[in-house]
């Protein structure tokens, strides 16, 4: 069965039969015959597999031994690490707060009393993790506070 379209070309029409024709905006793109069909060699189809299981290969190697992460583990590890640098600053805060207390030995005899568990909440109960401008002490700093203060001096 044959398509037949009119094209029109420089106002003069003709019949083209589109049977092998591939058209493009009315006129004739590619003219598929098997004379010009892509022949492909017996060699390539193996290349193209090495290729992709290199590529597989190398992405397993990349990102288990490669140090390579994806941008979401880097955001949580950044975000870990300046939560880490937040509690580090403000831990001396909360032992100067706690030692600078009127009943600040009886206070430190207390919290060596207490489990290493409750230490921190006994820090947040006292009010020594809470900075200024929050209203609610943070539990990090707490329990970085207790254990900077249940440390021997040296």
């Amino acid at each position: 069965m044959k398509i037949f379209a009119i094209v029109l070309e420089n106002k003069i029409s003709r019949i083209i039969s589109l049977k092998h024709d591939i058209m493009f905006y009315g006129k004739i793109f590619f003219r598929r015959t098997e004379q010009n069909i892509m022949k492909i060699p017996s060699q390539t189809k193996p290349a193209i597999w090495g290729a992709v299981g290199g590529a597989i290969a190398l992405a397993v190697v990349g990102f288990s031994w490669g140090g390579w992460s994806t941008a979401a583990s880097s955001e949580r590890l950044a975000k870990l690490r300046a939560e880490n640098a937040v509690v580090a600053a403000l831990s001396p805060i909360c032992v100067s707060n706690f030692q600078n207390q009127p009943n600040a030995d009886a206070a430190l005899s207390e919290l060596k009393k207490i489990s290493s568990w409750s230490q921190g909440d006994f820090i947040a109960k006292g009010g020594w993790a809470t900075m200024i401008g929050s209203t609610s002490p943070d539990s990090a700093v707490a329990k970085a506070c207790a254990e900077r203060l249940g440390m021997p001096k040296t």
